[in-house]
């Protein structure tokens, strides 16, 4: 069942823990949610990815993008360890990105410059990264990072 459903969706809804890659065989577009480490984005596929927040514990500042991609762990543990505090997106954070979604797959998301420019930014940083070439590669054209996230943390990019 977890083929077929993969195969016949509009669309997959995932953390990025596997399941969604049956999806990409099938051509599906995926909206990842509340996945780490970022430097393990899928940029390969039609996708949205809205990853879960980064926190300094010491001074409660968000980690910026490069920050993210340095301390990209795999178990929650070394981020304890760096000090850094994993905090999950909120219902209305994952509400938005899934009406994102919705919205470019029904032909009605209105790209602004400002969200082009983000995307561009946001590419740029990751792209400069040492791991990119180890994990991503390449970019697919509807490979993004979600709008609004981007714009509600804007500190992410600096």
């Amino acid at each position: 069942l977890d083929i077929w459903l993969m195969a016949n969706c509009f669309y997959c809804v995932s953390s990025q823990t596997g399941l969604d890659e049956v999806s990409r065989i099938f051509r599906k577009p995926a909206l990842n949610i509340n996945c780490l480490p970022l430097s393990h984005l899928v940029s390969y596929s039609h996708c949205i990815t809205v990853p879960k927040h980064l926190v300094w514990m010491e001074t409660n500042r968000q980690l910026n993008l490069n920050e993210y991609l340095v301390n990209s762990y795999l178990r929650t543990q070394e981020y304890e360890n760096a000090k850094i505090k994993i905090i999950d997106l909120s219902t209305k954070e994952i509400i938005e990105a899934v009406l994102e979604m919705e919205s470019i797959l029904n032909g009605t998301w209105q790209n602004t410059d400002e969200d082009q420019q983000l995307q561009d930014r946001f590419w740029d940083i990751f792209k400069s990264q040492r791991s990119f070439s180890k994990y991503n590669q390449f970019i697919h054209p509807d490979a993004r990072i979600g709008a609004k996230f981007l714009k509600k943390n804007i500190t992410l990019l600096d």
